[in-house]
């Protein structure tokens, strides 16, 4: 089967998914235009959901005119139905990667700032990026380029997805780079890294791109790989019973007011009864009265 554009002519290789919302096929160029790799692959995602198309068509119309977005190929309209055309790689996803091979901590920091270089490069929209960090969209090569199989499963939200959502996306993509060292509390860079993009409010990915340049230069050029090691179970005691002591103090001091406030109304409940000296007026000095 081939589609026929005014432009270029793919011919799909096969079905990749389908869904109620849209169709994605594996494509390539029938004739690859001058200085075009012949063997790159395409994924076209046709949309079936014909009222969230009429919404979205000029956005990607004017998004075609990105230089930054190169991944972003073509757009076009057949049989009634947006098509939009992305590069595809065929890397080897990332989850996959780290579960079959014994990747170093240096190689697997670097696929975390290649991973955000190119979400700076490509400069993609949010909610497009938002999909691509998912665990089924991430790739790498051998030589530890990042790439993104594009599937628009979050287009309906295409308005509300912004920054704070896909740093949230990136969380457990750093969680499984550096499992290891997280389960064994090896780094403390690490881990505050990976707190920042849950709890801080980063305006750009710039941003975040900064930070782990940081954090990558203080362990790579500063030579503090080879000192990350895993932290004894002594040690790993020591900072619970710290953390428990720590809370213990809170608990203690608000013990502590109770009891007092509790003695304070006790204390006012409880006045001491006056025993000063009765007088006996029945009798004066030795004399009796009698009554």
């Amino acid at each position: 089967m081939v589609i026929n554009t005014l432009k270029h002519n793919y011919y799909v290789i096969h079905k990749l998914e389908e869904n109620q919302e849209l169709e994605a096929l594996l494509c390539k160029e029938v004739t690859p235009q001058e200085g075009k790799d012949p063997d790159q692959r395409y994924r076209v995602i046709r949309l079936k959901n014909l009222p969230l198309t009429y919404q979205v068509l000029p956005f990607f119309m004017e998004l075609l005119n990105s230089r930054e977005f190169t991944d972003y190929y073509d757009c076009f309209s057949k049989d009634g139905c947006l098509h939009l055309v992305f590069l595809q790689q065929d890397y080897p996803l990332l989850v996959d990667k780290l579960e079959r091979e014994r990747c170093d901590l240096r190689e697997r920091l670097e696929i975390g700032k290649k991973l955000l270089s190119r979400i700076l490069m490509q400069n993609m929209p949010d909610f497009i990026l938002y999909d691509a960090l998912a665990k089924e969209s991430l790739c790498v090569s051998p030589s530890l380029e990042v790439a993104f199989r594009y599937s628009l499963a979050s287009l309906a939200d295409y308005r509300t997805i912004g920054i704070s959502q896909v740093r949230q996306r990136l969380v457990p993509v750093f969680l499984a780079l550096f499992d290891y060292e997280l389960q064994k509390e090896a780094s403390v860079d690490i881990e505050e890294f990976i707190e920042g993009l849950r709890i801080r409010d980063y305006r750009s990915y710039v941003d975040i791109y900064r930070e782990y340049d940081g954090l990558y230069g203080r362990l790579v050029s500063g030579g503090l790989i080879a000192k990350i090691k895993p932290r004894t179970f002594l040690f790993r005691l020591w900072d619970r019973i710290k953390s428990l002591f720590k809370y213990m103090k809170a608990v203690v001091a608000a013990l502590l007011l109770i009891a007092i406030a509790a003695y304070l109304i006790y204390t006012i409940y409880n006045q001491p009864v006056d025993t000063a000296t009765v007088f006996n007026y029945n009798q004066i000095g030795t004399v009796w009265i009698e009554e």
